[in-house]
């Protein structure tokens, strides 16, 4: 039995009884509570979807793109449909609360939300659900983790329909025009020498994947008041599992409002006062900023090493805390990810064989570079320490990129 679901940003989606068992599940359902953008609202208040319509816009694309690449050349089977869809509306089961934002505090134990996905998927009615339609959970897991080439790169490449559903999503539900793609690059995958590939029909569409990208980045993703919350969130979850508030696997558990619930209401006062803060928007302010195009290449990498070495990145945060005379929970040193592009290294199938995108597109190639100019280190504090953290921070981040 077909059922329609109407999506603001895709039209219709056709839905089959596996989607609907699937979506019906308690898990997926749990992803209506996991706001795709974690605390974006605070600054687009239109930013309120979830990873739940995420996920189906994600199916939806991904049938597209593998019916287009099939009709080029019946490359796959009727069954690698079944488990690509299955796989692409479970691609994200395993986000904790606020989607990306809590990822830093899961990476400190050594395991992604990809690889949660296969426990969450065995440990629930989803083992059933898959079971009762002749589906292999490790197979769907691999897809998940990208490990089953070319398949797996239609949910998980430089290119995907993860990439093109979110950015699409986001534009629209925070009310910008960045998220502008040409609907002509869904047209133009094509699998060459086993992997997924764009035509060379696809360069110009597949260019405004990677200026949406970076303008997205640039005005929403990484706009300073959504940084500064998440922070916030992040020192607050860490101080609550430290103090055995909340336990690792109820991140895999736990709504936004759950878990912003169970901080307001424990015993734990630095918990309480940030889920209070966060509920009245009382936010910490940027007291220091480094910005990109300041930055060395080899100081950004510096700052990346640090982002991943949780323990350093506390220390420097001990260190500004100090010199400035506050305590270090009021400090959070804000590093975002790695200024790259994935979406640089798409491959263009020309008739000379595969070429990257910046070969063959110098916009692309510009993007490429201003993608590192807009990124930033930033110190974020309780605004009545702003001076104080402000001349620290400066001193303190001048010395470590001095060592």
């Amino acid at each position: 039995m077909k059922r329609i679901l109407r999506d603001p940003v895709h039209g219709n989606i056709e839905l089959d009884d596996l989607d609907l068992a699937i979506i019906d599940s308690e898990p997926f359902q749990r992803l209506r509570g996991i706001k795709q953008l974690g605390l974006v609202h605070l600054v687009f208040p239109g930013a309120t979807h979830t990873r739940f319509e995420h996920s189906i816009g994600v199916k939806h694309l991904a049938e597209e793109i593998f019916r287009v690449v099939n009709s080029k050349e019946s490359i796959f089977s009727e069954e690698d449909l079944i488990y690509l869809k299955a796989a692409a509306l479970l691609h994200d089961i395993a986000h904790p609360p606020f989607s990306h934002l809590l990822e830093e505090v899961v990476k400190e134990y050594d395991i992604d939300h990809e690889k949660l996905a296969r426990k969450i998927i065995e440990d629930s009615e989803l083992k059933a659900i898959l079971s009762d339609y002749g589906i292999s959970i490790k197979d769907v897991c691999d897809i998940v983790e990208g490990l089953s080439p070319p398949l797996s790169q239609i949910i998980k490449s430089d290119l995907d329909a993860d990439r093109l559903d979110y950015l699409q999503r986001d534009a629209y539900y925070c009310g910008v025009a960045y998220g502008v793609i040409d609907s002509r690059i869904l047209r133009e995958f094509v699998v060459h020498e086993g992997n997924l590939a764009v035509s060379e029909k696809g360069l110009y569409p597949a260019v405004t994947v990677l200026f949406a990208r970076h303008t997205m980045f640039t005005v929403v993703y990484g706009h300073k008041t959504s940084r500064a919350a998440g922070c916030m969130v992040v020192k607050a979850v860490r101080r609550a599992l430290d103090e055995c508030i909340i336990s690792f696997s109820d991140l895999f558990k736990l709504t936004d409002d759950e878990l912003l619930f169970i901080l307001r209401n424990s015993n734990e006062k630095y918990c309480a006062e940030i889920a209070n803060r966060i509920r009245r928007r009382r936010l910490f302010k940027m007291a220091y900023q480094l910005k990109g195009d300041s930055l060395r290449i080899d100081s950004i990498l510096d700052f990346i090493f640090i982002k991943e070495n949780v323990s350093e990145k506390m220390e420097l945060e001990e260190e500004i805390a100090n010199k400035a005379g506050v305590d270090s929970k009021y400090v959070a040193l804000d590093i975002p990810e790695n200024p790259v592009l994935e979406e640089a290294n798409v491959k263009i199938l020309t008739d000379k064989g595969l070429k990257d995108i910046k070969e063959l597109s110098p916009i692309a190639k510009t993007l490429t570079d201003a993608y590192t100019f807009s990124w930033s280190v930033a110190v974020f504090t309780s605004e009545e320490y702003r001076s104080l953290v402000r001349d620290a921070a400066k001193e303190t981040l001048e010395k470590f990129l001095r060592r």
